[in-house]
């Protein structure tokens, strides 16, 4: 969990290379959880190779998202997808429809009936089941992700009560300026518009990433145990990827084998030479002192390296 552009994907496609410890769910299977499908899907060359399709539009916008956020139909993905693509209700709605008026209808769990809700969750249930019925092991962990999409969490609680939580934190003018970025191109990836052309658009943007950011704050302070928390850093993780790692899983109590720790050597070199081949604006943002306070205080506590 976290904030977007928080290094959540790279943290969640790390881990779900551990398949010893985790299962993770790829997006092909988020838009279509059926096992006869993905029979069909994983027993056809034809199909394996349509899979591997850039997610992205071959427009300019298209190829800037696609450095941003790398995704094609069989990268392991988030939660998320499976919100948007079954339910239409998730804030990744409002990416295909930027319009201020809307956005409470897409994306305020909170304020679905709660049968409607009760019937999503259930659903989102059924398909982790079906895929770790299809290609699950003994032992494994689902591993979830699902970021600025935190007003479902107290519901998830219900559902979940032995599940512990890994957080990414960046400050509010790491995430927000990166996020604006891809939220921008990705828009008019998918439907030719700029959404900073909306009257209005960055305003309700802003605002609904502040109360996001304080619902995060709020759900790691007062309604999970800390004692089912992770936290880490983004600047951290990206930095010294095997110490992170490591951390991570100290504080949940698995091991790691030397294959894992070799990819995660491999992926550290890659992470060192990396060129994004892509570039924001660094402005800064008001209304986040709470959750940058917090953020400060995550980054003092984190162990500092031997």
């Amino acid at each position: 969990m976290g904030q977007p552009r928080s290094g959540t994907t790279f943290l969640h496609r790390t881990l779900a290379l551990d398949q010893d410890n985790f299962i993770a769910i790829k997006h092909i299977e988020w838009r279509y959880p059926f096992i006869w499908v993905q029979q069909i899907l994983t027993r056809s060359s034809l199909a394996r190779h349509l899979i591997q399709k850039n997610y992205w539009s071959n427009s300019s916008a298209g190829q800037k998202a696609s450095k941003m956020h790398p995704n094609n139909l069989s990268d392991w993905e988030e939660d998320g997808i499976f919100f948007e693509e079954c339910f239409l209700h998730h804030f990744f709605i409002f990416l295909r429809f930027p319009y201020p008026h809307l956005l409470s209808y897409l994306d305020d769990f909170q304020a679905l009936p709660q049968c409607v809700q009760k019937k999503i969750l259930k659903t989102h249930n059924q398909v982790i089941q079906k895929m770790i019925y299809f290609r699950g092991s003994p032992g494994q962990y689902y591993l979830s992700k699902e970021v600025t999409s935190h007003n479902k969490f107290p519901s998830m609680l219900q559902r979940y009560p032995d599940a512990k939580f890994i957080f990414s934190f960046r400050p509010s003018n790491g995430f927000m300026n990166s996020l604006i970025a891809l939220v921008r191109v990705s828009t008019q990836s998918k439907i030719g518009i700029d959404p900073m052309d909306i009257p209005h658009w960055e305003s309700a943007f802003i605002n609904r990433m502040q109360k996001d950011s304080e619902f995060l704050v709020d759900l790691c302070e007062e309604k999970i145990e800390k004692h089912r928390q992770v936290r880490i850093m983004f600047k951290r993780f990206t930095k010294d990827l095997v110490f992170s790692i490591s951390h991570i899983y100290g504080k949940l109590g698995l091991d790691m084998s030397k294959d894992y720790i070799e990819r995660l050597n491999h992926l550290h070199q890659g992470q060192t030479t990396r060129n994004k081949g892509y570039d924001y604006e660094k402005n800064t943002f008001q209304g986040f002192e709470k959750f940058d306070k917090f953020v400060g205080q995550v980054d003092q506590d984190f162990p500092k390296k031997k």
